[in-house]
This record gives structure tokens, sequence and C-alpha cells, in this order.
């Protein structure tokens, strides 16, 4: 959100996220976790030569590998992580 004047655009504070929300998917995505193990970035499935890791902060969510685990972290899963440990 902007509050713009006559001369400039002035930036505000990106909003904070709702935390009722957040718990709301936080309940989302773990029971989806929970129904079949993919990795919450890319949605790989475990087998042979992958095997999935839980996040090691609040273990509600999988992931393939390091690079999926930074990825998905820094979309939401941040905010999402420091909820459920709360």
């Amino acid at each position: 959100m902007n509050i713009t004047s006559s001369l400039r655009t002035i930036p505000t504070e990106p909003e904070k996220p709702n935390p009722k929300e957040i718990i709301s998917s936080i309940s989302a995505e773990s029971s989806e976790m929970e129904k079949s193990k993919l990795c919450a970035n890319c949605g790989t499935t475990p087998n042979d030569s992958v095997k999935l890791k839980l996040c090691s902060r609040c273990q509600s969510v999988y992931y393939c590998g390091p690079a999926c685990q930074a990825k998905h972290w820094y979309e939401g899963h941040l905010h999402n992580c420091k909820a459920i440990r709360a």
C-alpha cells in the first residue's frame, strides 16, 4: 500500500500476516502433508532415491532437499513455521 502525495509516492510498511489466517494456513498445510508425504515446494514423493525430511523447526512439512526447503521458506513458510513453534 502506498500513500500518494502531490509530489511523490511514500511507501508504507507491508501488511503483517493475520495470526488467525496463519493458523488456518498451518492447519491446512499440515493436514495435507499428513495425508500424503510430498515435498512442500516441488511435490516430489519419497522413493528409493529421494528421502523426504521434515522441517527441523516446526516438523509439519517435508522437503526433498535443501534447495526446496530454502525456496519454500522464503516464499512464506517462515511466517507459518514461526507461528507453529510459538
